[in-house]
């Protein structure tokens, strides 16, 4: 009984050594078996946490790209901003420039009327000097035949003069028959013959200022001649000019309607650069807030790239650890080393999740600022094309009124030049108006004296009457021996009737001429007067037309200016064009690393879920290992 029990006691150890080492043996294989899920889930991570650790470079690289391009939009931006304030200040300077054009080229246009004016008013006032002129020869002449008329009854005048002597020497003839009979017709003869003798010098002195009269009218009426044909030169040169004027104020209307134009489509560019001014300012706003978005990803992809380096250095801790629990003595203390290194893991990759979340928020928030601002890119690119269109209009209209002020300028220099000529013309037409006005007045002098000499005439033939009346008396008491003297004595009283004719003759000749030549000279002096004064309108016409030529040299200089910078803006938007088309293949390039980063992004986050799925098995492993 006592071997049995001794039996049975040492059976019942060996059976309890037995169940011992089979539950060791069992959690053992448990433990290895534990380690070995350990382990692989551990590689497992560990893979994800260096995909995710590659994928946030990828992640970081293109972040790093849309950062470059939002620099670059950034730049291109301000650059826009810049140029579409310097187009805007231009505006501001050509819509001043532009007032000014338009109230100058209005006072140009008031000029040039004031100076057709002027030029009509000249021509009709040198019409009617023409006519002036032309009825003053047509009197010269009219003196020209007055003044022969008065050299005819001269002549018959010198012819019974000469009659005269001769019946004086027949008288004396005649007295001397008589003898003592005839001494007193002797006396009678010889005064007759003196009185003759009187009136033939007289007649021959009218005669000299006939012709010096005549060669007065001769000179009268080419001067006269020289005048009109002057003045109706300057009158044809005025008729054209007037034309000519015409011609240039419809220019001047047209060019002010060119200036107007510029006006309404420079406001028309600057509404146009105002709202690309807006949509500018929209860009560089939108392209900061990328800038920031991708400034603030990028510094929580660093963040997110330590977790995940150090994290990849816990999975490999961790991973060693399921290494060495395989055959730790200590399973209590592997299991909660692991559980402990497992939940170090799992909170960073909470926090790596919420940066990610984070980062997906910057991704929206980059792809809606990129498609906000292509979109506010396409507005601003219809608006700088329809600006660009707007300013090579303006430059087409600046041409047209370049070419007609160039036009009006060379147009009013030949005008100037013209005018030039008329007044110097007027200078001739006064020189030989003065020249004849003093032939007027030598006419004056010779008519008087023409008045004088007949009569001295007239003062003989009275006397030759009166001798011829004496000689009658003598015939009579000679009786018989008297009648040749009586025959004498009416011979002589008839030649005196005849001259006293002619010298009355010649007295309505000279009164009718100097009725004449006071007309023609108060029109002449008259005609010289208005003369002078037009030479003084046409000399205030001169100044007019240069201060025209001045204002019109004033406006190309204006116009000038003003395409310049047009041309500035037309550069200007020019460049906001390459700008806007650099903004759009930033905001493209920033969209398609967009894309590229969320594909990253999204990865990450997955190989992160993975990564924590993995942690939650290895917790309860840990958990499963420290309960035995």
């Amino acid at each position: 009984m006592a071997l049995m029990k001794n039996g049975s006691g040492s059976s019942s150890a060996v059976v309890s050594s037995s169940g011992n080492d089979k539950r060791k043996q069992r959690t053992l294989a448990k433990q290895q078996q534990i380690s070995e899920s350990i382990a692989g889930v551990s590689n497992t991570i560990l893979e994800n946490a260096q995909e995710s650790v590659s994928a946030i470079e990828e992640l970081k690289s293109s972040m790093e790209q849309i950062a470059t391009a939002a620099e670059e939009n950034s730049g291109a931006s301000e650059q826009a901003l810049s140029n579409v304030k310097n187009i805007n200040t231009n505006i501001n300077r050509m819509t001043s420039t532009i007032d000014t054009v338009i109230t100058s080229t209005l006072s140009a246009g008031d000029n040039i009327m004031s100076s057709v004016e002027k030029i009509n008013g000249s021509v009709s006032r040198m019409d009617k000097a023409v006519k002036v002129a032309s009825e003053s020869s047509e009197k010269s002449e009219e003196l020209k035949v007055s003044s022969q008329n008065i050299g005819d009854a001269v002549g018959f005048i010198a012819k019974i003069a000469d009659q005269t002597n001769l019946l004086a020497l027949n008288a004396a003839i005649e007295a001397s028959r008589a003898k003592e009979h005839g001494k007193g017709f002797a006396v009678v003869a010889d005064e007759t013959r003196a009185l003759a003798g009187e009136s033939e010098k007289n007649a021959e002195f009218i005669s000299e200022l006939v012709t010096k009269i005549q060669g007065s009218i001769d000179n009268i009426i080419s001067s006269i001649g020289g005048t009109t044909k002057t003045i109706s030169e300057n009158g044809s040169k005025g008729n054209v000019l007037s034309q000519k004027m015409e011609e240039l104020t419809k220019i001047a209307v047209y060019s002010v309607e060119a200036a107007r134009s510029v006006s309404t489509y420079t406001n028309k560019l600057g509404d146009v650069v105002r709202k690309i001014n807006d949509g500018s300012q929209s860009i560089a706003k939108e392209s900061g807030e990328i800038a920031l978005s991708v400034e603030q990803t990028l510094n929580s992809i660093d963040v997110q790239s330590g977790a995940l380096s150090q994290t990849e250095d816990d999975i490999k801790e961790l991973s060693n650890l399921a290494e060495e629990l395989k055959f730790s003595t200590d399973t209590m203390k592997s299991a909660e080393d692991i559980a402990l290194s497992a939940d170090g893991i799992g909170a960073s990759m909470e926090e790596i999740q919420g940066a990610l979340e984070n980062v997906t928020d910057a991704l929206n928030q980059i792809e809606s600022s990129s498609q906000s601002t292509n979109q506010s890119s396409i507005k601003n690119k219809d608006l700088v094309e329809a600006g660009i269109l707007a300013a090579k209009d303006i430059d087409k209209l600046i041409e047209i009124a370049r070419r007609n002020f160039d036009l009006l300028k060379i147009s009013f220099n030949v005008v100037k030049n013209t005018v030039t000529e008329i007044r110097g013309a007027f200078g001739d037409s006064i020189s030989q108006g003065n020249s004849a006005a003093s032939e007027l007045g030598v006419i004056v002098k010779e008519t008087k004296n023409v008045d004088k000499t007949v009569g001295n005439i007239s003062n003989s033939i009275v006397q030759l009457n009166m001798l011829a009346i004496s000689g009658s008396i003598e015939a009579a008491r000679a009786g018989d021996f008297g009648k040749g003297f009586a025959v004498v004595a009416a011979d002589i009283r008839n030649l005196a009737k005849d001259s006293e004719s002619n010298t009355d003759k010649i007295n309505d000749i000279v009164e009718s001429m100097n009725s004449e030549i006071d007309t023609v000279k108060v029109d002449w002096n008259d005609l010289l007067a208005s003369q002078g004064t037009e030479q003084n309108s046409i000399d205030e016409l001169i100044n007019d037309i240069m201060k025209i030529i001045d204002g019109l040299v004033d406006l190309l200089d204006r116009y000038t200016g003003l395409k310049t910078v047009n041309d500035q803006n037309l550069e200007g938007m020019e460049q906001v064009l390459i700008g806007i088309n650099e903004i759009q293949k930033a905001v493209e390039l920033s969209a398609k690393n967009a894309m590229e980063s969320r594909k990253a992004s999204e990865l990450i986050i997955d190989t992160v879920s993975h990564i924590g799925e993995g942690v939650e098995e290895l917790a309860v492993m840990a958990d499963e290992l420290q309960q035995g």
